[in-house]
């Protein structure tokens, strides 16, 4: 695709510290540091390791809108806000000074990709304006030959990943409510740390029983140590590691991610398919390429006029005497009249970054890797 460069449109683009690299690196950089800064707390009795629901959120926003800050500036307006209240009520409060720097940083990267977005977004309609003033007319589109249909795939694949994340959710929450459900039944059982392995602890008990208990974090129970096990029949597990719902989390990430960008997308392209069709819209200029040849047509469907702030026109016409120009033939092909050609195309760099939901994908895996190591 060639885009053509018009002055006023480039006097109405976003400030350049508005581009998505900017806030992307800012957001990237200061949560790496902040999850760097934060300690580790242990397990133990009196404070056990449970499932952290506020915590895999923000780690999923944070994700999001490194995807979200380039593609999404309308999702990027709410998500935005809603970590940084996350993580001012939910980070800063006791944490040490360290932590609280970075992630007053976390803040602050937000606060500048919010205000990146509210920018471009703000410069999408300047230049939408610009182009309705140029517009000298406007038509009603054509009826549709059958039922609005764009944005229905994203909708629907939205709607399928949305659906996988709520039953993720629902099954991590059934699997807690078991799990205290066996705690309340359970005995409490003191025993002393004999062996630790890679997911297992071997504890001895006061009448001399040697247990094998599940542990997500054996390091945290040194040899020797006094724990705490609570016993329901068959059913046993260290009174300081509850369940962990971690994997039904992950899957609520990796669906819900994906899920809620596809919803977005499929709302805002059913959204504006349908303003087109509520009122007339402006008529410009069009060039058009016959499917039957390879003749190239102009039409207008009035006088064009070639804006006096440019220092070319967006196309050399055969008549250039005049601020006006009228086209009422068509010119069936370009190689006749060569002078009906691009006057400026603008470099590659201006056309916008080039990125996908592959980067959401590779980033959600990649924090992923860490969490699990």
């Amino acid at each position: 695709m060639v885009v053509y460069r018009c002055r006023p449109l480039d006097r109405a683009r976003p400030a350049s510290w508005a581009r998505p690299v900017w806030s992307v690196s800012a957001l990237l950089i200061t949560v790496v540091w902040a999850i760097a800064a934060e300690p580790v707390p242990s397990c133990s009795d009196a404070a056990p390791c449970g499932p952290d629901w506020g915590g895999m959120t923000e780690v999923g926003l944070a994700v999001g809108l490194l995807y979200w800050f380039a593609r999404l500036p309308e999702l990027t307006l709410i998500a935005a806000p809603a970590l940084a209240a996350m993580v001012a009520w939910r980070e800063l409060p006791g944490a040490d000074r360290t932590s609280q720097v970075a992630n007053f940083a976390v803040i602050e990267a937000l606060i500048l990709g919010w205000a990146a977005a509210r920018g471009r977004l703000a410069a999408r309609s300047g230049q939408r304006r610009l182009v309705e003033r140029a517009a000298g007319v406007r038509y009603r589109l054509p009826e549709p030959v059958g039922p609005l249909v764009r944005g229905s795939i994203p909708l629907a694949a939205g709607l399928v990943r949305c659906a996988v994340t709520a039953g993720a959710v629902l099954l991590g929450l059934s699997g807690i409510r078991a799990d205290e459900r066996h705690a309340d039944r359970a005995a409490h059982i003191t025993a002393t740390v004999t062996h630790r392995g890679e997911e297992t602890v071997r504890v001895r008990t006061a009448d001399e029983r040697r247990i094998t208990v599940d542990a997500f974090y054996p390091e945290d129970h040194v040899v020797g140590s006094t724990v705490t096990v609570l016993e329901d029949g068959s059913w046993r597990r260290l009174v300081a590691e509850p369940y962990d719902a971690f994997g039904w989390q992950l899957l609520a990430l990796t669906a819900g991610l994906p899920g809620l960008s596809f919803l977005t997308v499929g709302v805002l392209a059913r959204r504006r398919a349908a303003a087109l069709r509520r009122a007339p819209v402006p008529a410009l200029r069009v060039v058009t390429t016959d499917r039957a040849g390879d003749p190239v047509v102009i039409r207008t469907v009035g006088p064009v006029r070639r804006p006096r702030t440019s220092e070319k026109p967006l196309l050399k016409a055969l008549s250039d005497t005049g601020s006006d120009v009228r086209m009422t033939e068509e010119v069936s092909a370009l190689h006749v009249h060569p002078e009906l050609r691009p006057a400026e195309a603008s470099p590659r760099s201006d056309q916008g970054l080039p990125l996908g939901p592959v980067l959401l994908l590779l980033v959600g895996f990649a924090v992923t890797a860490v969490l699990v190591t």
